[in-house]
């Protein structure tokens, strides 16, 4: 992790929310910046084929946090008798938007990433079938003496995130949930 080798000075990250607080997440200060929401999305063309039971999807890595959350909140959900069938694999959320822009298969995806692409009609929001998740978004920095530059950096970005997040999740906070 780059903040415990110190090649970062702070992270800005997706956590569960309301994750029980674990011994190492005391070595770190965090701040939470708002709420995204982790939602199955597809090209309209392939809009019924999350119904089917055999569902073909753009997976994330079982060892990436997005591949976590999928493998122990998502998929559990997913409606009785419904499988997946893993046609890609990516880490990177901006090359599965891609790809699902590609129809390639179905996505779940930050709506944040995604609400331009929704708004376009160029992809379809398909929470109506399959189970979505929410994220809460993070700063997140060693506790550690800082210096008054890092500090004052930390402070100008919690308060200027906070108020941006708080304005975007009032406009969108109904797209979120619908």
């Amino acid at each position: 992790m780059q903040l415990l080798s110190k090649e970062v000075d702070l992270a800005i990250m997706y956590a569960l929310p309301q994750e029980p607080e674990s011994d190492m997440s005391r070595a770190f200060e965090a701040v939470n910046l708002g709420r995204d929401c982790l939602i199955p999305v597809c090209a309209p063309s392939l809009r019924d084929k999350a119904s089917c039971a055999a569902i073909p999807i753009i997976a994330y890595p079982a060892d990436v946090f997005l591949g976590q959350v999928f493998t122990q909140l998502i998929g559990p959900r997913l409606p009785v008798g419904v499988t997946t069938m893993p046609i890609a694999e990516t880490a990177l959320t901006l090359a599965m938007l891609q790809l699902a822009l590609s129809e390639l298969g179905i996505a779940w995806l930050p709506f944040s990433l995604v609400s331009q692409s929704l708004s376009r009609g160029d992809l379809v929001r398909i929470d109506d079938t399959l189970p979505a998740q929410t994220l809460d978004i993070k700063m997140v920095r060693l506790c550690a003496i800082q210096t008054e530059q890092n500090d004052a950096i930390w402070h100008h970005l919690a308060t200027e995130l906070s108020l941006l997040s708080k304005y975007e999740n009032h406009l969108s906070e109904r797209e979120i949930t619908e």
